[in-house]
């Protein structure tokens, strides 16, 4: 729940097996049978993955299988908490690869390093774990086995969280999903990434609006996931809606955690729900199940003397007590702690720090209730600037990834046209005469002057459609003459300086008919901004980018999105009372980028767009403009209107799809 509580949760539930999968590789032995089933029940039937494992030494054809075998005794002993027998194995296969060296052998090398950092992760010397991490990561890619580069890519940005290096663990993840993308991996390789992704963006930067779209993404993969990543999905989802306050969210998640563990009487993870639990329902004020939670949790790691997770025990049992108005009590639990948690985590410490100011307010001690709340201030301003650093560091690693990622793309796609050209066989016919191909030479001719002369008519007729539209809307030259002397001593807020941006804009994008998708989302934005003054509070707008795409890379046609907007205000929300909304919506669809404009105003009709309902120039200028543009590409521009409830009149959909390969030149 905490963030180090949230690092014992994943620390003791690794994805164990992502380095020592077999990559789509058909079973055909009853060894591969005796592994494969031993990695699925490890971890809710540990007996059962042992004797398994037993069975396939016995059976095991060569000696790589049979170190093979012995790789996986090592993490049944880790599973167990059995660390010395888990390092006599693991050294076993090592001393193994090292007197052996060809290469079937140095696969077994990478994942003996793989999981020689699953052993030191389960220790806590999480600087080790990213040692042997990044021997595996670069064996991987030395011997180009792509598939597990993957594997050892993601266990490597796992690491990286738990060593609190947020942005280089999201850098890993996001490399990850690039190789699965452009190697088109199995499905199942997503959850782990999305599931890595979702952590790193609420532990590290607060970003909730990003982890709940890699938690949502993760989760669609999820019932396919053995008992051990469900289980830590679950706690660190609940764990994202703790930390934003949503408790009954967190509820939600850690009951379906117990719920997974509670038959196969997983003890330290049932307890750490338990903990968990304690502190949401205190949170809750349900104090009964607070106070029941709390003391099965806390004896259980008393005994257990993990003192990290007793202390922090400790303060929910604190503000349990606080919230009964029993300051006393509070007092022997608040100082009889250890204090071995707030050493090692600035969250736990900041959750003391709060428990203290309480507890002096309880007992009228206002001045130490000042000094401690002045010491949780410090600790959340550091904090804060903490997520902020890493915040702009993920930015500009972002940047530079999609950079390098466009790069490679795009070198990989010229290099494939390359090979296309060269391809090409001229299929040469020997029986035309020289009049025949003269013929066909003129045709050709002729249909190209023809093709021109219809096009330079409909780029007259799109110009005049243009201008007309802008025209109809505003008289540019004019007001912007007269704003200009207006504007000088208003706001940057008001209507009027939105409109004569509006109109700068206008002028500057009607002469193009391409502009990047981030000039028509600025023109659209002044434009609703607008339009705001007169619809009021009632009025929501709502812009959704999906993660990855560039809006200034993008090319559209101009006021493509502007002219359906400005028409959803027009024809659906100005005539409507009540909550007036207009969501736009830009995201990837398979070979383009998919724009959504959607209103709950009047349904549309075609007949109000007439010449007496309307100018109905607009949508003509998208018509036009579009049929110009198709005439030159394979793939298509598609537009289109749909009314969701034509009879109830409940709103308005506009759907365009601009292909990624599309040409503007005309």
């Amino acid at each position: 729940m905490l963030k180090q509580a949230s690092r014992l949760i994943v620390l003791y539930t690794l994805l164990l097996f992502y380095a020592c999968s077999e990559n789509a590789k058909q079973i055909t032995t009853t060894f591969d049978q005796y592994l494969i089933s031993a990695k699925d029940s490890i971890f809710d039937n540990p007996t059962a993955a042992h004797n398994l494992i037993i069975r396939a030494l016995q059976s095991a054809p060569d000696s790589l299988s049979f170190y093979q075998a012995y790789d996986y005794l090592a993490i049944y002993y880790t599973q167990i908490n059995m660390m010395d027998s888990a390092l006599i194995y693991l050294n076993r296969v090592s001393k193994f690869v090292n007197d052996n060296n060809n290469e079937e052998v140095r696969v077994l090398k990478l994942t003996n390093f793989n999981n020689r950092a699953v052993y030191l992760s389960f220790l806590g010397k999480i600087d080790s774990a990213l040692f042997y991490n990044k021997l595996a990561l670069d064996l991987a890619e030395e011997i180009r086995d792509f598939p597990k580069t993957v594997d050892v890519s993601i266990n490597y940005a796992d690491n990286k969280l738990r060593n609190g290096e947020y942005v280089a663990g999201i850098n890993y993840y996001r490399k990850a999903l690039h190789l699965i993308d452009s190697l088109r991996l199995d499905s199942s390789y997503y959850f782990p990434v999305y599931f890595g992704l979702g952590q790193a963006y609420y532990l590290g930067l607060r970003n909730f609006v990003e982890s709940e779209s890699y938690f949502a993404k993760a989760e669609v993969f999820e019932i396919n996931r053995n008992l051990s990543e469900r289980y830590t999905f679950y706690n660190n989802r609940a764990n994202s809606y703790f930390f934003k306050g949503d408790y009954y969210g967190a509820l939600r998640y850690f009951q379906k955690a117990l719920q997974l563990v509670e038959p196969v009487n997983a003890e330290y993870y049932m307890h750490l729900c338990y903990a968990n639990l304690s502190d949401v329902y205190c949170r809750l004020d349900s104090l009964n199940k607070a106070i029941e939670y709390s003391e099965k949790s806390y004896t259980f790691f008393e005994q257990m003397g993990n003192t990290f997770v007793r202390d922090y025990i400790s303060l929910v049992k604190a503000n349990i007590a606080l919230k009964q108005k029993l300051p006393l009590k509070a007092r022997q639990i608040l100082f009889s702690s250890v204090d071995s948690a707030y050493a090692l985590d600035a969250e736990i410490l900041g959750l003391r720090y709060n428990a203290l100011v309480n507890f002096y307010n309880a007992t009228k001690d206002y001045e130490k209730a000042f000094q401690y709340q002045l010491k949780s201030n410090r600790l959340t301003d550091s904090l804060r600037s903490e997520r902020m650093s890493n915040m702009f560091a993920e930015t500009e690693m972002r940047y530079k990834q999609d950079t390098a990622f466009l790069r490679r793309e795009y070198l990989i796609a010229a290099k494939d046209d390359e090979i296309k050209g060269l391809n090409i066989k001229i299929i040469r016919w020997a029986g035309f005469s020289i009049i025949t191909i003269l013929a066909v030479i003129f045709f050709f001719i002729m249909r190209r002057r023809k093709l021109e002369l219809e096009r330079v008519k409909q780029m007259e007729v799109v110009t005049k459609l243009r201008m007309k539209n802008i025209r109809n809307r505003i008289s540019p030259h004019f007001i912007f003459n007269v704003l200009n002397s207006e504007i000088a001593n208003k706001p940057e807020n008001s209507e009027l300086f939105y409109l004569a941006k509006m109109l700068r804009q206008s002028l500057e994008l009607t002469e193009q008919l391409a502009v990047s998708l981030l000039q028509e989302l600025n023109f659209v934005s002044n434009y609703i901004a607008i339009e705001k003054f007169r619809l009021g509070d009632d009025f929501v707008y709502k812009l959704s980018v999906e993660p990855g795409l560039s809006p200034e890379a993008i090319k559209v046609p101009g006021m493509i999105i502007q002219i359906p907007v400005e028409n959803a205000i027009k024809h659906g929300l100005h005539s409507i009372t009540g909550s007036k909304k207009l969501d736009i919506s830009i995201q990837n669809d398979n070979a383009g980028v998919k724009i959504e404009i959607m209103n709950n105003g009047h349904a549309y009709k075609p007949e109000l767009n007439t010449a007496t309902k309307g100018t109905g120039t607009g949508l003509s200028v998208i018509f036009r403009t579009i049929a110009l543009l198709n005439e030159k590409n394979t793939h298509k521009i598609t537009f289109d209107i749909q009314a969701l409830n034509e009879n109830e009149q409940t709103g308005t959909r506009v759907q365009i799809i601009i292909p990624n390969d599309f040409n503007y030149d005309i």
